[in-house]
């Protein structure tokens, strides 16, 4: 999307980042993400106000591999960058002083690997809207709390009946609320924890599902393939609950997988069907769009 913002409010922004983990002009930053998204302009705004070395290396799915052996102060990556440089560059990955985790959500697999190599990474809340993240969790502590950043609160938007929704106050950024349709269970003004999004849930028979809690519970019976859970119209439940599955090679076995679904996840939330694509369709920045 285009949206027009305030050199000022990036200022703002940058400043409240580079404070929180101490980036100043004796560190190194490494940007591994396109620069025509807000992640990569922010980035580059942080390096601009702080001082601070930003190392440019191409955008890749293994950002590490061609890395020069120099000390990384700071790095923001994708979960699936996160993913292949666990598997092939541990040490480099391992040697980065802080690193920020965004752009999609965080499987529990990927979740448990990092609580074991890496201590100093952060999940990212946060949208174009907000310039980057407006909120952190530090993934060792294991509690799946989001906090805010200095000078952001939050409440859920309960005049309009969407008791859980996520309203973002976030001032050095906009004047006027942030009103979102992520769901969230709020535990004060300064912490939340996310449940997923309002526009993709899913109405099974009048029982509520979100397919991004399913998801976070299938990433160990689908290690290699990318997939997302969607609905199909139901004659008896309205809509019922499908698995999408990404293998060009056609090779999943859908019937041991449904069964094994079925002994993992409650009779509600298990997909009664699984479709298996070649490619899915994915946007630039390689997020799955969520279409058959």
């Amino acid at each position: 999307k285009q949206l027009t913002v305030k050199k000022s409010a990036m200022i703002a922004s940058a400043e409240i980042t580079n404070t929180f983990f101490a980036l100043d002009r004796t560190k190194t930053a490494l940007l591994s993400l396109p620069a025509k998204y807000v992640a990569g302009k922010m980035m580059i705004v942080r390096a601009l106000i702080s001082g601070m070395n930003l190392m440019l290396v191409k955008p890749s799915i293994s950002p590490l591999a061609k890395t020069p052996s120099i000390r990384i102060d700071f790095c923001p990556l994708t979960p699936m960058q996160v993913q292949k440089s666990l598997a092939q560059n541990l040490k480099e990955l391992k040697s980065i002083g802080a690193i920020i985790i965004g752009g999609a959500p965080i499987s529990m697999a990927l979740e448990e690997a990092i609580i074991q190599h890496l201590p100093n990474a952060y999940a990212t809340f946060g949208m174009t809207e907000t310039l980057s993240h407006i909120a952190l969790r530090k993934i060792t502590e294991n509690n799946f709390k989001f906090q805010a950043l200095p000078g952001v609160r939050f409440e859920t938007n309960k005049q309009e009946g969407l008791e859980s929704c996520l309203v973002i106050h976030a001032p050095h950024i906009q004047s006027d609320p942030l009103r979102t349709t992520d769901i969230v269970l709020l535990i004060d003004d300064q912490t939340f924890i996310w449940k997923g999004r309002k526009d993709l849930v899913i109405n099974s028979g009048g029982i509520k599902i979100n397919p991004e809690e399913i998801e976070q519970k299938l990433h160990n019976l689908f290690p290699e393939n990318a997939f997302f859970v969607h609905s199909k119209p139901d004659d008896l439940l309205g809509q019922k609950v499908i698995l999408v599955v990404e293998d060009p090679n056609h090779q999943i076995k859908v019937v041991e997988k449904l069964a094994q679904m079925k002994r993992l996840l409650p009779t509600h939330n298990t997909p009664k069907e699984i479709i298996v694509v070649a490619h899915l369709q994915r946007t630039p920045t390689n997020k799955i769009i969520r279409k058959l």
